[in-house]
């Protein structure tokens, strides 16, 4: 039986990234396949599983920009024995950070073929938060060399093949994109209970606008609270019966100005039922980032039956599809359209009623059991 060893540096982390992973490790143990994950971590986000492999690392710091994160140093010894004891017939790197690089020493010193995930546009995040040219193009030139040695590159929607055929220098036939999937029996209008409401001082009946993700500028946060107060200035829509929730942490929820904004809550970290009951209680969902190579939350979004409003840019808008059926994908350049499109969803509760029906049918045929299977599929063929 073919042997893999992903290693990552996010697994017990409150991301999509994390939760991916964790979801197909738990895949692999079903599917009886020999799939390991190695992680240096002090975070605890984690489920317990035999297939995952916790190791303690020898540094650890919080990422400039996106605090929530850990850039993690492994220890070289621990991490090179984890895997020579292991003896993958490919390693798979779900992340570019010291503990990628390190892993890439060791695949090269062992001789193991290697393969990788871009779940994160590094290069876009950079910008978002430095607006600085040379700091992408730093980031940019770091991840070509970082992959230049891959077999293969695994990408999270089809957007990003072009991007990584430019950038990194891969063609048609070592990309793969791995198709959108999670549990869905974890997401789903079973767990709507507007009463939830009241527990944060809200009345059941407000309509509720629902933001899950970090709260953090690459994220387009700034973008999402000017829409608020736009929305809010134009009264269209009632203003004491709507209200932005916003769950996730990041530094920009603990900013003065914001928690003084009118109908504005932020909720922080949440998961397990309470996520999903959040999720299955609100009545639209909104999702400004333009660096998100997936949007793994707005899949989970769709199986709660909650349509949604994104960019047109990254992953996300591939999961909404056509125009109207589950949600629309505008410029953030034109946040009118955001505008309009809120008020007359939240005025027709019929559309929103018929669009809340197609995202789940097409939640319903993104399951986690597909993505593993072609990530599976397609690793074991590149082993030599």
């Amino acid at each position: 039986m073919p042997k893999v060893c992903l290693v990552t540096d996010t697994l017990c982390d409150a991301n999509g990234v994390s939760r991916f992973i964790q979801d197909i490790a738990k895949v692999a143990l079903s599917r009886d396949c020999d799939f390991s994950v190695i992680c240096p971590t002090k975070k605890s986000y984690c489920t317990k599983a035999k297939n995952l492999k916790i190791i303690t690392p020898l540094i650890s710091f919080p990422m400039p920009f996106y605090h929530e994160l850990d850039l993690v140093v492994p220890p070289f010894l621990k991490l090179y024995k984890e895997i020579k004891i292991l003896q993958p017939d490919i390693l798979h790197i779900a992340t570019p950070g010291f503990t990628g690089f390190v892993t890439l020493m060791i695949a090269k010193r062992l001789k193991i073929p290697v393969t990788g995930t871009y779940h994160t546009d590094f290069p876009a995040y950079i910008y978002s938060n430095t607006k600085s040219k040379i700091a992408k193009s730093i980031t940019t030139k770091y991840m070509k060399y970082f992959y230049g040695s891959f077999k293969a590159i695994f990408i999270r929607s089809e957007v990003y093949r072009d991007k990584i055929k430019e950038t990194l220098g891969f063609t048609d036939e070592n990309i793969f994109t791995i198709p959108p999937g999670i549990y869905s029996e974890r997401f789903s209008p079973k767990f709507r209970n507007r009463e939830y409401w009241n527990t944060i001082g809200l009345d059941a009946e407000y309509k509720i606008l629902l933001y899950v993700g970090r709260v953090s500028k690459e994220k387009n946060i700034e973008f999402l609270i000017e829409l608020w107060q736009t929305l809010l200035n134009r009264g269209v829509v009632q203003s004491k019966n709507l209200h932005l929730i916003l769950v996730g942490s990041g530094k920009l929820s603990e900013d003065k100005v914001y928690q003084k904004i009118s109908n504005l809550h932020f909720l922080g970290h949440k998961e397990g039922d309470e996520l999903s009951t959040i999720y299955a209680s609100s009545d639209l969902f909104i999702f400004p980032s333009i660096t998100d190579t997936l949007g793994q939350v707005v899949i989970e979004a769709f199986s709660s039956g909650l349509p949604a409003l994104v960019t047109d840019k990254g992953g996300p808008k591939t999961i909404v599809g056509d125009a109207g059926l589950c949600g629309f994908s505008f410029s953030i350049d034109k946040p009118y359209l955001w505008i309009e499109s809120i008020e007359t969803l939240l005025q027709n509760s019929k559309q929103l009623e018929d669009m809340s029906q197609n995202c789940r049918d097409k939640a319903s045929r993104m399951n986690i059991e597909d993505s593993f299977d072609y990530f599976w599929k397609q690793t074991v063929s590149l082993i030599d």
